[in-house]
């Protein structure tokens, strides 16, 4: 772990969220560079991404290695983008709880939801899962148990 995420403060989190616009952006571009798709908020979408990380990465921990943190911000940035604009939730994070299984992790969360999102946790999931909708399968079941609500 770095020594930068040790430290990890509300106002780091607040930069980060305010480079958000940015890193989408990026990541549109990146992923339109490498599989000749462009990219819009939908379901669809997620479907996309999670068959290029399926196809780019054999392990959760490759992804995971220093080389390949940057890009997993922006795949986290805009998998994340995709929940809170559709959800109509915020982003958040918990700098306190070291018992939090999110902890100092970005979640998507609202008041309306029973569990947080976290997108970080579902990018790298779904390496494990390989089915190629588990990352847009999370989302409909989370629309769902709203509207259940």
């Amino acid at each position: 772990m770095s020594e930068h995420r040790l430290k990890l403060t509300r106002d780091d989190f607040e930069e980060w969220l305010f480079s958000l616009p940015d890193k989408q952006q990026e990541f549109k571009s990146l992923f339109f560079d490498k599989t000749g798709i462009k990219l819009d908020n939908s379901t669809s979408a997620l479907d996309d991404i999670e068959a290029w990380i399926l196809d780019s990465f054999d392990t959760k921990e490759e992804l995971l290695k220093e080389g390949n943190k940057y890009l997993l911000d922006l795949i986290v940035s805009y998998v994340g983008g995709i929940f809170r604009e559709n959800l109509n939730a915020k982003w958040d994070i918990d700098l306190e709880n070291k018992e939090n299984a999110y902890y100092r992790l970005p979640i998507i969360m609202d008041d309306s939801m029973s569990v947080p999102v976290s997108p970080h946790t579902l990018v790298t999931a779904s390496i494990g899962r390989k089915k190629g909708n588990f990352i847009s399968t999370v989302f409909k079941n989370t629309v769902k148990n709203l509207k259940d609500r």
